[in-house]
């Protein structure tokens, strides 16, 4: 999956918390440790395997526990946040959830 720089930095900002992740996806019977090395991992070099389901749930958790759009850093003229929100509806489209935007 190709991802915009806009949809990449909105992700990154999640994967940042791999721990967060890891403890969502522990309710979905993925194990913790391998969740929070993944996302480490992704962190680093994001290279997605489409068939790989802990990736897919990865991302989903990145677009549903974002927290990128709460975080003050982020706000700067009023273009910029409307690029932002645009690529928020992109990058949820192409994984098939909702980006938290609020």
């Amino acid at each position: 999956m190709k991802l915009t720089p806009l949809e990449l930095e909105i992700v990154k900002h999640r994967l940042e918390v791999s721990d967060a992740i890891a403890e969502c996806l522990e309710h979905d019977g993925f194990d913790y440790d391998e969740v929070v090395a993944r996302a480490d991992a992704l962190e680093k070099d994001f290279t997605l395997y489409d068939d790989s389901k802990m990736d897919r749930a990865i991302l989903a958790d990145c677009c549903d526990g974002s927290t990128y759009f709460g975080s003050a850093e982020h706000w700067s003229s009023a273009m910029y946040k409307r690029r932002r929100y645009a690529a928020a509806r992109t990058l949820g489209e192409k994984v098939g959830t909702r980006v938290a935007t609020w």
